[in-house]
C-alpha cells in the first residue's frame, strides 16, 4: 500500500508538471490527486507537520485552478 502511494503521488506531480508546461488547467486536478495520495501516506506514518504542508500546496492548486479558470 505504502509503495503504491508512492508510486501514484509521484506518477501525479510528473504528469502535473508536464501538464503545466503545456498550460493545461488539468494540471490543478492531477496535483490534487496526488496531494491526496501523499495525505494518505503521511497519515500512515504520522507525519503529521508534512500532511499540513500538503494541505498548503493543495489550497495554493485550488487558487491555480481558478486563477487559469478566468482566461477562458
Amino acid at each position: 500500500m505504502i509503495v503504491a502511494l508512492q508510486l501514484m503521488g509521484t506518477a501525479c506531480v510528473i504528469l502535473g508538471i508536464y501538464l503545466t508546461a503545456h498550460k493545461k488547467r488539468a494540471a490543478w486536478a492531477v496535483y490534487q490527486l496526488g496531494g491526496l495520495a501523499w495525505i494518505a501516506l503521511y497519515l500512515r506514518k504520522e507525519l503529521y507537520i508534512a500532511i499540513i504542508a500538503q494541505l498548503i500546496y493543495m489550497s495554493m492548486n485550488v487558487y491555480g485552478w481558478i486563477s487559469w479558470g478566468k482566461d477562458r
